[in-house]
């Protein structure tokens, strides 16, 4: 069993069940890619989870909460014990991640509803009108302009209207290479994440949406979108975090 403590308050465990090979699939967006995160790099782990806090944080008064992209639902149980919404609908494209969310989450919360749901295909209509919708999907700059499945995604989502949006963004891990595309795109000198997510904020004005929260580490930031077509945001940067433990049992 692999178990993750974070904060001292809460707790989600991954069942040995989960981590036999033999349970689950191995197409592309199992569990076993989670579980593989979790044990090869628990440190990045602890940090992403940080930073879904951090971002759950700052979405005070939602009362409805919707995750394309769920995975093994740390983000589900900090939104949870923290927000307390009445509604809280989660899917993800794997059938190992959604019973997994099943089994251990949707028991727990009855105001979870989980289902098996392919994001980059869904219609308009299947897209909920929530005050929190999260897109944890690696987007990034390149992605937002030129796949038409991250692009029709953010349409779909922003047309709903939510208070806030949760974006993951995976521009760090190669920002030593890009930085220099980057200027040439933005139009100004982008010499650190900040500078980037600055950019990326403007380019979310064709959507409505700009940037006012922001959180980073060395391979990935995560973005909080609000309503409006400029403003200056909070950002941080983050190196460990040590309030999260994650542990073999």
């Amino acid at each position: 069993m692999i178990t993750i403590s974070m904060f001292g308050k809460w707790v989600l465990k991954i069942p040995d069940r989960y981590m036999d090979g033999s349970a689950m699939s191995n197409e592309l967006g199992s569990l076993s890619p989670f579980i593989r995160s979790i044990i090869l790099r628990p440190d990045l782990v602890a940090i992403d989870t940080y930073c879904y806090k951090r971002i759950v944080e700052y979405c005070k008064g939602a009362q409805s909460v919707a995750e394309y992209f769920a995975g093994v639902g740390i983000m589900t149980l900090l939104a949870e014990e923290i927000l307390h919404p009445k509604f809280h609908w989660i899917s993800d494209y794997s059938d190992d991640c959604v019973a997994f969310l099943q089994d251990v989450l949707c028991t727990k919360y009855a105001n979870i509803n989980c289902e098996k749901r392919d994001a980059f295909n869904m219609q308009p209509y299947q897209v909920h009108s929530y005050d929190l919708i999260s897109l944890d999907c690696n987007m990034s700059y390149g992605k937002l302009v030129n796949d038409p499945r991250y692009r029709s995604l953010v349409s779909m989502t922003v047309k709903k209207c939510p208070k806030f949006i949760h974006m993951s963004d995976k521009a760090a891990a190669y920002f030593h290479v890009n930085k220099s595309k980057y200027t040439k795109h933005f139009g100004f000198n982008v010499d650190s994440i900040e500078d980037y997510l600055v950019g990326l904020s403007l380019c979310f004005r064709d959507f409505g949406y700009h940037i006012s929260y922001a959180i980073g580490y060395k391979t990935a930031s995560h973005i909080l979108l609000t309503k409006g077509i400029a403003g200056s945001f909070d950002f941080e940067w983050v190196d460990r975090a040590d309030d999260v433990d994650i542990f073999s049992s």
